[in-house]
């Protein structure tokens, strides 16, 4: 369903592409944030963290995930370290660690990491 109109649509869309990439990522960094916070805030007390784990990535990616082999391969494949959860606790512990806002640690990884896409030759897809 969509009930937004074609001209709001427009607005909103001129909007956000005004914004810079690191702007929208941020954006989408913070809903992204807010999404899982309050998928935790409804589960029962006590439970650990693999089960967090578990229970959350049902939460984002549904059922329907689950009930394929490829689904439950994708997600024993995504455990340490590939998902989403485990970036923001990375992101989190960097800005920690170097003193920075969280923010700006993502403002600087991305700074780098451009530094680095550029020296490799700035190919997006690379030969295995």
């Amino acid at each position: 369903m969509n009930d937004t109109s074609p001209e709001i649509a427009a607005m909103v869309h001129a909007r956000l592409m005004a914004k810079t990439g690191e702007e929208r990522f941020l954006m989408g960094v913070r809903m992204h944030e807010a999404a899982r916070r309050m998928v935790m805030a409804s589960f029962p007390p006590g439970i650990s963290d693999q089960q967090q784990k578990r229970i959350l990535f049902e939460r984002f990616y549904g059922n329907e995930i689950r009930s394929t082999r490829t689904g439950i391969s994708v997600l024993r494949s995504l455990g340490e370290g590939g998902c989403s959860m485990k970036i923001s606790e990375d992101v989190r512990q960097y800005a920690a660690e170097q003193g920075l806002a969280e923010e700006e640690a993502i403002a600087r990884g991305m700074e780098e990491k451009s530094k680095e896409f550029v020296e490799k030759g700035a190919e997006v897809y690379t030969p295995a």
